[in-house]
């Protein structure tokens, strides 16, 4: 594939120094010119590749991987130019707020596996890392989130709910397991699969081959994004809240990395917090992150004592990361080797008002990493959560009429968000989360004309929602999606819906409940529930009412949709048409509300579905060295 010249290591490391953005663009007429190292040695590779001279290189990688790479890889950074036909597939295989890398090397970095789009759907390839073209691997159809085996001769690979392997020397894939809700998976040395799914409950031990589970741990908040540590017995990744953490694959112990340190979970506040996305083991002593907004980071770590040895530094800028868990577009081989999509963090958003034909109108609003937008009752005020880097996420009041807005102060170690405003619009139900394992500790009802608090005792609950009359509210079970009705004072006794789902809605009358089931598809009751179950969409989420009752908008991936119904005596439920498609922030959170005259409420972010380009850069290891003498140096 065409590339550009390598930039010196002098004048990449210049530009790192002086704060400058490393990137460098990509000359037009590289498309037509091969790609050379700086010695000046052509290598050549057959356009008309084939797989079996995969096998070749595969025995060339391997003696390769046995030289000391600190002494055969030197810092350099080019850029690699993708055909349209072969560029990379962003977001493919998101679902339920699930989007994972689309890029991998091999532990030699000799190959790379990224995920591309076809028309019948994403499709994983494969080339050499320096060669000139890529192949698209037969059997991969629905591809997503492609990690290769440490020897570097299998990629795994998921593809809808199936977890597949397939040989880089070609061949059909084989099927090793079905997967639910995968937040991430580690291939080890021993040939096994370590598999995060369950929205990243519960930890499995597969065996490579397929067929079993060799054991199952439960965790006790969700994990994913995992790297392996020295000696495979940890893994270090991220908690849903962000946190960096550690886990072992033994017991299933979860410590969180922060500013201060290794520390037990429940040892873990605000101050404490470190954010961090797709973190990545670099020997020989190195924890490399994504982070804020498109930002590589690097903090000195003993991989094998799982000490923090040192304060993190940006390493370079543009790295882009998904919605989701985060997971950054970037992956690091073990000869210290560095691919990379540039972009910016899919999590921040702009908002913006969809009218009801579709058409956008953006709201003056800095751009930022919003979720949860809740709007008051008569639509003048904006309760949204926000994320602090250094106090983690906070609930911000705007007012989209002065555009003034205030901080919601809360007290205790928690992560909060705007859960549901009252009908008064004066009152706000805010939720609260512990700040690093994800737990969730009930909520509080905040009077916005007295600033007084009133608590409400609900562990484990999650997608809290008051209905129109205020005397009543719904959540689901935060594990399971179990969904119950509740009294907002007095009695306390729970009234089951008979479904499973999350991130319900009140019809405007209060007398029907739309959900998202965990099945995947929108569903609604009446209330009190009577144990009918109406199927509005086979495929979507989050549905929210109409001001007047009469449809329900939800999200299926990158799409909102419009149902009409009607609740007069007997629910019944018309065609979805296609409200707006387009690009748009996906969280486990809501990303969208309702106005009181009907528009859709939702956060924009980059529209690029592609990647037409990666940069590459050798001796990483080297560059990490350079920028901690840098920093020290100017202490």
């Amino acid at each position: 594939i065409p590339a550009d010249r390598f930039v010196s290591a002098a004048q990449f490391a210049a530009a790192i120094a002086t704060g400058s953005d490393p990137r460098i663009p990509v000359s037009p007429r590289a498309r037509g010119a091969s790609l050379r190292r700086q010695s000046g040695i052509l290598i050549p590779l057959a356009v008309g590749l084939v797989l079996g001279a995969a096998l070749g290189a595969a025995l060339l990688a391997g003696r390769l991987r046995a030289r000391d790479p600190a002494a055969t890889t030197h810092l350099r950074r080019w850029n690699i130019v993708l055909p349209d036909s072969a560029s990379v597939a962003l977001g493919a295989g998101a679902s339920s707020g699930f989007t994972h890398t689309s890029i991998a090397l091999s532990p030699a970095g000799n190959r790379l596996a990224y995920v591309s789009w076809r028309s019948s759907g994403s499709v994983l390839m494969l080339r050499d890392l320096t060669g000139d073209s890529a192949i698209a691997l037969p059997g991969s159809q629905g591809a997503h989130y492609p990690f290769f085996s440490p020897d570097g001769s299998w990629i795994g690979f998921f593809a809808g709910n199936v977890l597949r392997k397939v040989a880089v020397t070609g061949g059909d894939p084989v099927v090793v397991a079905p997967v639910n809700r995968v937040t991430g998976a580690a291939w080890t040395h021993d040939d096994r699969i370590l598999l995060f799914q369950n929205s990243g409950f519960d930890l499995h031990a597969l065996s490579a081959s397929g067929g079993s589970t060799d054991s199952t741990v439960h965790l006790s908040t969700q994990f994913g994004e995992p790297d392996a540590l020295p000696g495979g017995e940890w893994l270090v990744g991220q908690l849903s809240s962000g946190q960096l953490a550690l886990l072992s694959t033994r017991s299933g112990t979860e410590l969180a990395i922060t500013r201060r340190g290794v520390l037990p979970l429940d040892s873990v506040a605000r101050s404490d917090l470190l954010f961090a996305t797709s973190p990545k083991w670099v020997a020989p002593g190195h924890l490399v992150y994504a982070a804020a907004d498109g930002v590589l980071m690097a903090m000195p770590f003993d991989g094998v004592r799982r000490r923090v040895l040192g304060e993190p530094v940006p390493v370079l800028t543009g790295v882009r990361m998904e919605a989701g868990f985060g997971a950054g577009e970037f992956a690091i081989a073990h000869d210290g080797t560095l691919a990379y999509v540039a972009g910016r963090n899919q999590l921040y958003g702009t908002f913006a008002f969809v009218s009801a034909a579709g058409k956008l109108d953006t709201l003056p609003l800095p751009r930022g990493p919003y979720t949860q937008p809740r709007l008051s009752p008569d639509g003048s005020e904006l309760a949204v959560q926000v994320r602090n880097p250094t106090g983690g996420w906070e609930v911000l009041l705007m007012n989209l009429r002065t555009g003034v807005t205030q901080p919601v102060r809360i007290d205790g170690n928690y992560r909060v968000y705007p859960a549901s405003w009252l009908p008064s619009g004066r009152q706000l139900m805010v939720g609260l989360w512990n700040a690093v394992q994800g737990i969730n500790n009930g909520a509080r009802i905040l009077s916005l004309d007295t600033g007084k608090w009133t608590d409400i005792h609900l562990p484990g609950s999650s997608y809290i929602n008051v209905a129109p009359d205020g005397r009543s509210f719904a959540f689901s079970d935060w594990r399971t999606g179990d969904l119950y009705l509740r009294a907002l004072h007095g009695d306390t006794a729970r009234t089951s819906i008979p479904a499973r789902g999350f991130a319900s809605s009140f019809s405007p009358d209060g007398r029907w409940m739309a959900w998202g089931s965990v099945d995947g598809s929108v569903g609604v009751s009446p209330i009190p529930p009577t144990g009918a179950i109406h199927t509005v969409a086979e495929h979507g989420e989050m549905p929210l009412w109409a001001p007047r009752g009469d449809a329900l908008i939800y999200r299926n991936g990158s799409t909102y949709w419009r149902v009409p119904v009607s609740t007069a005596g007997r629910f019944s439920s018309g065609r979805a048409e296609k409200l707006i498609e387009g690009a748009f922030v996906a969280t486990f959170a809501w990303n969208h509300d309702i106005a009181p005259d009907g528009r859709l409420l939702v956060l924009l972010n980059s529209p690029e579905q592609e990647a037409r380009a990666l940069s590459v850069i050798t001796g990483l290891p080297e560059l990490l060295a350079r920028v901690a003498r840098e920093r020290s140096a100017a202490r």
